[in-house]
C-alpha cells in the first residue's frame, strides 16, 4: 500500500506540474514574455496529455486526467473492499418491508430498491438478475452464494428475503425480524467497541507505568541512576524493557482477536 501511495502521490505533482507548464493560461513567464514581445503562436494540430479539453469530442466534454482516474479506481475499490453494516442494511430492508406494505409485490421491491447504493456494490448484482427475468427465490440463492465472507449483513438480508418470499402469510414480517437482528447486532458492536476502548487504554497504562516509573527513579534517585548506568543495571532494564513490549503487544493482540 505504501509503494501504491507513493506512485498515486507522484502522478498527481507530476500532473499538476505538466498541466501548469502545458496550459497557456496557467503557464508562467515561458507564454506571456515580459520584454514586450508577443508571446508564441501555439502549434496547430497538437494537443497535451495534460490538457484539460478534450477537442475532438463532440459538445465540449472534458476529458479526465489520468491521475483523477486512478484515484477514482482506487476509491471504488476501497468501496468494494469494505462491507457493508448493520445499519445500512436493516434500514434497507425497513425500506423493503414498508413498500411491501403499502402493496407492491417483493420482487419489484427489492428490483427497485437493490440498486440505491446501501447493499453496496452488491446490490446491483441482484438487481440484474431480477432484471433479467430470474425468480426472487433462485436470484437470491445465486445472490447469497456469490457473497463474499465478511459480507455478514448482506447474509442476512438475503436468508430474509429468502423466508418472505417462500413463507406465505405476512411478507414484511421476517424482513422485519432482521431488521431488528441486525439493529442489535449493531448495538451489541457499539458496545464492545466501548470495552474494547477501555481494555486498549488500560494496555497503554499498564505498560506506560513502569517505563514512566523507572524514568522519574533515574530523575529523583542518584542511587538508582548510578545502578542502572552500570552493566547488571542496563541488562535488567533491557530485560524489563523488553517483557514489557511482549506483554503489551499479547494485550493488544487479544483485545484485537475479542473485538472482531
Amino acid at each position: 500500500m505504501g509503494v501504491v501511495a507513493s506512485a498515486l502521490g507522484g502522478g498527481l505533482v507530476a500532473d499538476a506540474v505538466i498541466g501548469r507548464f502545458l496550459d497557456p493560461a496557467r503557464r508562467p513567464h515561458l507564454d506571456h514574455p515580459t520584454d514586450g514581445t508577443s508571446p508564441p503562436e501555439p502549434r496547430p494540430g497538437r494537443a497535451s496529455r495534460g490538457d484539460l479539453e478534450d477537442i475532438g469530442a463532440p459538445g465540449g466534454r472534458t476529458k479526465v486526467p489520468q491521475s483523477g482516474r486512478v484515484l477514482g479506481a482506487v476509491r471504488r475499490l476501497r468501496r468494494r473492499a469494505r462491507p457493508v453494516g448493520p445499519e445500512a442494511a436493516s434500514r434497507w430492508l425497513d425500506d423493503v418491508a414498508r413498500d411491501v406494505r403499502v402493496g407492491v409485490h417483493l420482487a419489484r421491491a427489492v428490483e427497485t430498491r437493490a440498486d440505491d447504493g446501501r447493499l453496496g456494490p452488491h446490490g446491483s448484482t441482484l438487481s440484474a438478475a431480477l432484471r433479467r427475468g430470474q425468480g426472487l427465490g433462485t436470484s437470491t440463492r445465486r445472490w447469497l452464494d456469490g457473497l463474499p465472507t465478511g459480507e455478514r449483513s448482506l447474509s442476512t438480508v438475503a436468508t430474509a428475503l429468502s423466508v418472505a418470499n417462500e413463507v406465505g402469510g405476512s411478507v414484511a414480517r421476517p424482513l422485519d425480524q432482521a431488521a431488528a437482528s441486525l439493529r442489535r447486532d449493531l448495538s451489541a458492536r457499539a458496545e464492545l467497541a466501548g470495552w474494547s476502548a477501555q481494555a486498549r487504554l488500560s494496555a497503554i497504562v499498564m505498560a506506560a507505568l513502569p517505563v514512566g516509573f523507572l524514568a522519574l527513579l533515574l530523575v529523583a534517585d542518584p542511587d538508582v541512576r548510578e545502578v542502572v548506568t552500570g552493566t547488571l543495571g542496563l541488562t535488567l532494564v533491557g530485560s524489563g524493557v523488553t517483557l514489557d513490549a511482549i506483554g503489551f503487544w499479547w494485550m493488544r493482540r487479544t483485545i484485537d482477536r475479542a473485538g472482531r
